[in-house]
């Protein structure tokens, strides 16, 4: 790929040069930017390792929400509880399974 006249115009800026080029990662094995001005005090040619694919993962899981939506009385001193779970992990990681128990321990029932 080569950048055009108008992309250099558009990526300078008082700040400095600032381009951005995409692609999807699993399916570069490396790049090379080769960066020529007539105007630089030298050319430079930068080259950057690919998408390695990682050995492992971060297989913990983030809690975004956990909320009580409802509850109701379905017989006399029997209750049913409605929760809404909202989780993300890692996909690589396998498959996400989740359960809850009522506790008592004496001094109280607990999720």
């Amino acid at each position: 790929m080569e950048l055009s006249d108008s992309d250099l115009e558009v990526a300078l800026s008082a700040d400095g040069f600032n381009v951005s080029i995409q692609t999807e990662a699993s399916e570069v094995d490396g790049a090379t930017l080769n960066w020529e001005d007539p105007r630089a005090v030298a050319n430079q040619t930068a080259p950057a390792a690919g998408f390695v694919t990682p050995t492992d993962y971060e297989c913990s899981v983030q809690i975004f929400d956990f909320c009580l939506t409802d509850a109701m009385e379905v017989a006399a001193g029997r209750w049913a509880f409605n929760f809404t779970i909202r989780i993300e992990q890692n996909s690589q990681c396998g498959a996400l399974s989740a359960t809850m128990d009522l506790v008592e321990d004496g001094t109280g029932v607990f999720l």
